[in-house]
């Protein structure tokens, strides 16, 4: 027994322990698994506050831009802009679709995708969900031989918003 108790030490004392962020101007939280840093962008309509890691070769990305101008543009739906985001960054990152779904997020329905770029060499999964007048971005980028199914999962499902 006393044999089995030294062993389990060193795996439980090797549990990563994530950072959660609360970012109070963005009105969301997200778990990090280090600290990621934060980069504050002023523009005349909107500020934008985006935490980043690099972690393990992953790169983790968590953004709100918060508009001063109305988003509810006549006959779109927010889940038809946050579709439109989707492709302009897949557009940005030269990478292509490879699959599309809806991400929900409380009572809010958002798109979500994997953008992958063969010659690049990297996969990219990619949320988008506005809210009012914030529009939030979700990343996790990395190449395909260092991809964390567990980290990346860990990482979306600890995404809340106030």
């Amino acid at each position: 027994m006393l044999a089995c108790a030294i062993f389990l030490i060193p795996t439980l004392s090797q549990a990563q322990k994530w950072t959660k962020v609360k970012s109070k101007e963005g009105k969301f939280e997200i778990e990090f698994p280090a600290e990621p840093k934060l980069d504050k962008k002023e523009k005349e309509d909107s500020k934008t506050y985006q935490y980043q890691l690099t972690h393990n070769d992953v790169i983790y990305m968590a953004s709100a831009v918060v508009h001063d101008t109305p988003l509810n543009v006549k006959g779109l739906t927010s889940e038809s802009l946050a579709e439109s985001s989707l492709d302009a960054f897949a557009g940005v990152m030269g990478g292509k679709i490879t699959k599309k779904e809806d991400f929900t997020l409380g009572k809010n329905k958002g798109k979500a995708c994997t953008i992958e770029n063969k010659e690049k060499g990297f996969k990219c999964y990619y949320k988008c969900i506005i809210i009012g007048q914030i529009q939030y971005q979700f990343i996790v980028m990395n190449a395909p031989s260092a991809d964390d199914k567990k980290s990346r999962t860990q990482y979306f499902k600890s995404i809340k918003t106030k």
